[in-house]
């Protein structure tokens, strides 16, 4: 008797502001593609809820690993950056690696379902960020793809960087350059553009060791473009207006200054910039986070940025809005 065999795709997002929606929309891809194969959603208890209530219009599963935030140093409850200072982003990244047990017995719980009339192929999809998941996939004999929820080219960047640690290629004249034979189209990237990180010999900072570990498991991904983040509320009428702005300038003219869903810079650097942005008079658009130090979901306060400096932009038709899901625009 010939064996059946069924498609079973296992999705492991990190709980970072985007990465759930980024897998989402690869969910309802997939739903489109493979409409017989079985999707399944892994995370812990409250990601797995989050992510259900995210995507009651798909066909998925939830499968929820055993995790308790306080053994590993965070709060009681939190299981997400949603709820973490970006300093702090590096103890979650090191407790997602203790779920490698647990997810792996549940991707073996899925491979010996097999028989000898029936049998799955599983296909794990991770997120950078819990990249580890190759190693369980490979012990089973299951396929394995990292999908990266960034942009395509800031992560061609970061990561043609740390393949290069820690001998970082500089010139060779010492004037404090470098190039990336990765990425050519970056051209000179200067040492103060780096973080202290990628100077450090070794691994005793906790970031560096994290993304060392990381980095051999390899990264791969298609770009998916997602028009809103599923369950975030948006502001059609901030969205419109900032759209409708934008089509009054100039091709190229616009600059855009985002430090993603999650980063955020020093005060002294917020007001910098600012400064900086002013002295070119080009047109700008800013979705501005609070800085380090203060409440990463509290609200914008004015003595971030040079006094009257909104005002000001808005006289050089800079534009202002508000936005949940990444910040302020200014």
């Amino acid at each position: 008797m010939a064996t059946t065999r069924s498609r079973h795709v296992v999705l492991f997002p990190f709980p970072g502001q985007g990465h759930h929606a980024g897998f989402l929309a690869i969910a309802r891809l997939l739903r489109l593609e493979l409409p017989d194969a079985t999707l399944t959603l892994v995370s812990t208890t409250r990601n797995v809820a989050a992510l259900r209530a995210s995507s009651k219009s798909l066909s998925l599963n939830f499968h929820a690993l055993p995790f308790v935030p306080s053994e590993h140093g965070l709060p009681d409850g939190c299981e997400s950056c949603s709820s973490l200072p970006v300093q702090a982003f590096v103890n979650l990244f090191e407790a997602f690696e203790s779920l490698e047990p647990a997810f792996d017995a549940y991707i073996s719980g899925l491979v010996s379902r097999k028989t000898s009339t029936a049998a799955v192929d599983v296909c794990v999809i991770a997120d950078g960020f819990v990249a580890w998941t190759a190693s369980v996939a490979r012990r089973h004999g299951c396929a394995h793809a990292v999908f990266l929820s960034c942009g395509a080219f800031g992560t061609a960047v970061y990561h043609a960087l740390w393949k290069n640690m820690p001998g970082l290629p500089f010139s060779s004249s010492d004037d404090g350059t470098l190039r990336l034979a990765e990425v050519p189209e970056v051209g000179a990237l200067h040492r103060s553009q780096l973080m202290p990180c990628f100077f450090e010999k070794d691994a005793s900072n906790r970031r560096t060791a994290f993304y060392r570990r990381l980095i051999p498991h390899g990264y791969g991904t298609d770009a998916v473009l997602v028009k809103h983040r599923p369950g975030e509320s948006t502001s059609v009428a901030d969205d419109d207006d900032v759209l409708r702005w934008l089509d009054t300038q100039r091709p190229a003219s616009v600059l855009y200054i985002s430090f993603g869903s999650q980063n955020t810079i020093q005060p002294k650097q917020m007001m910098e910039l600012a400064a900086a942005l002013e002295s070119t008079g080009r047109p700008f658009v800013w979705v501005i986070r609070p800085p380090i130090g203060f409440d990463i979901a509290g609200e914008f306060r004015d003595e971030w940025l040079p006094k009257r400096f909104e005002a000001r932009a808005r006289r050089v038709r800079a534009t202002e809005a508000s936005s949940s899901a990444d910040g302020r625009r200014s």
